[in-house]
């Protein structure tokens, strides 16, 4: 397992003396993460605390899948989605722990979630600026969980490039989040006797990195096999590619295209990383990441075969039967050996 969740909850516990004692290592600089859960056990016990982070974190994850999904395909079908994510055990592993992919995932979800609802706002002619700028906020809080996740950035370019002459503008608005957030954290940690520019570690640990061999990567035959992780997000994937080729056929709106392609190009774009000498798809951790872009995605598969329409016409009892049985295999997995993988060392 390593050290390193170890380390965040001696954060979480003792803030100030961790703080000035791990200064100029990457672990103080993930203060996204560090900061709430000091503050959560701050107020609790341990027990109680360590149950109220998990809540935290299950419920912006969960209330950004409904939102999101409810935008785009409707209620019944974001309610049925969430549900099935109330019980992803990728999701629930990533979160049940004191490593940074559970909050990265959240973060992950509400940046989503505010860069759609802003670009909702501009379609419908509303004030959309305060979204951006609580998406480039969300946006740091998962680059200062793990700046890993700055990969997935060209993906907000499906909510910003519709913005036509106000791109400028949405740049602007989601720097001032991103920016705003960034010196909050660094005030903060100067206040803890720490480095202002707290992030300074992080880059340092990247740049010593770079030309270096990666002790991480193994040969694809060590890892594959057991990838369970990649799974789930590969089957996904492989039914968006499917249906978008089916749509531009069929010149479907660019928006129903745009939410389906989310998840394959994030897939992607770890692959290139891999293949470029990277270890992103080589441990799960990492790959949780992708779960950030299967809500819109699978909203978009569900309109695909008609899903939305049918679950928007049934009767009430009906309607309950589905959600019984979404909340049935969303169980499954829990009664079967865990899918979220390896959870081994290799973190950064």
């Amino acid at each position: 397992m390593g050290i390193d969740t170890w380390l965040y909850h001696g954060y979480f516990l003792n803030l100030r003396h961790h703080v000035p004692a791990f200064a100029g290592t990457y672990y103080g600089s993930r203060l996204a993460w560090i900061l709430p859960g000091a503050l959560v056990y701050s107020l609790f016990k341990a027990l109680t605390a360590n149950l109220v982070l998990r809540l935290f974190l299950l419920t912006v994850s969960i209330l950004a899948v409904f939102w999101q999904v409810q935008r785009r395909h409707g209620t019944r079908v974001s309610f049925l989605i969430s549900l099935l994510a109330c019980g992803c055990p990728t999701l629930l592993s990533a979160i049940g722990w004191d490593y940074v992919d559970g909050p990265v995932i959240a973060y992950g979800l509400w940046c989503v979630e505010e860069l759609d609802a802003a670009l909702c706002l501009f379609e419908n002619d509303r004030r959309y600026w305060h979204r951006l700028i609580f998406a480039g906020a969300a946006f740091g809080c998962a680059l200062h969980s793990n700046i890993v996740f700055v990969v997935f950035a060209p993906l907000a370019l499906r909510w910003i490039v519709p913005l036509r002459a106000q791109i400028w503008k949405a740049l602007s608005c989601l720097a001032v989040g991103f920016v705003g957030l960034t010196g909050v954290l660094g005030v903060v940690n100067w206040m803890l006797g720490g480095d202002p520019l707290f992030f300074r570690p992080t880059l340092w640990f990247l740049f010593g990195q770079a030309g270096e061999p990666n002790r991480f990567r193994h040969e694809i035959g060590a890892w594959l096999p057991h990838a369970t992780w990649l799974i789930l997000p590969g089957l996904l994937s492989a039914a968006a590619i499917v249906v978008v080729v089916l749509w531009q056929q069929k010149r479907a709106s660019a928006s129903m295209v745009s939410d389906a392609s989310l998840l394959p190009a994030a897939f992607a774009l770890l692959g290139i990383l891999q293949a470029a000498g990277g270890h992103m798809l080589e441990y799960s951790f990492y790959g949780d990441y992708l779960l950030v872009f299967v809500p819109l995605s699978l909203g978009a598969l569900f309109s695909s075969v008609g899903l939305t329409g049918l679950l928007d016409r049934m009767k009430r009892p009906a309607y309950a039967s589905v959600a019984i049985l979404a909340i049935g295999v969303a169980l499954i997995p829990s009664l079967a050996p865990s899918l979220a993988g390896d959870s081994s060392s290799a973190r950064q």
